[in-house]
């Protein structure tokens, strides 16, 4: 299980995750990260599927928009093993713009809300809609807070932030 949490601004934005990997019978922390930088100034974040997570990392060096998650996707799933994998959530945040959902399934809503989770997120939103003022340290306690409740949630939350101009 997994959460990860983006909150989005004029100014800047930012992402957390937790740093555990589960199965039915374990919960492992991880340091492989679940939320990176890309080369675009903005952050992505993914829930559900290792093997997603790690071909949305090739992205990194890239000016990274949805059409290149689409179509990562779109490559996956016409791969050997596609059929064999979870479905995956992913979560994009720049400066200044809507946050993205991506789902596995192609297709994209940009959200309305300055913030959201994937994942399990239900604890997360619920803690985010009850704050008035969001950043990083708001999305590390949201982090800790569905790792208090849900399992194979884990700590430690890592957090990214990406101000306006300095991508």
């Amino acid at each position: 299980m997994t959460v990860v949490v983006a909150y989005t601004s004029k100014e800047d934005c930012w992402m957390a995750s937790d740093s555990a990997s589960s199965n039915s019978s374990s919960t492992d922390e991880v340091i492989t990260p679940k939320i990176f930088k890309h080369a675009g100034g903005g952050i992505i974040g993914s829930a559900g599927s290792w093997f997603v997570l790690n071909a949305l990392a090739s992205l990194q060096k890239k000016k990274c928009e949805v059409q290149d998650v689409l179509d990562l996707i779109r490559t996956i799933k016409e791969g050997v093993f596609a059929e064999e994998l979870e479905p995956a959530q992913i979560l994009m945040a720049w400066p200044g713009r809507p946050l993205v959902v991506v789902y596995w399934s192609g297709f994209y809503v940009e959200m309305k809300s300055p913030f959201y989770a994937i994942g399990i997120d239900q604890y997360a939103l619920g803690f985010l809609e009850g704050e008035n003022y969001i950043d990083g340290v708001t999305l590390k306690k949201a982090v800790s807070i569905s790792a208090k409740y849900a399992t194979g949630v884990g700590l430690p939350a890592k957090l990214l932030h990406v101000k306006k101009g300095l991508e």
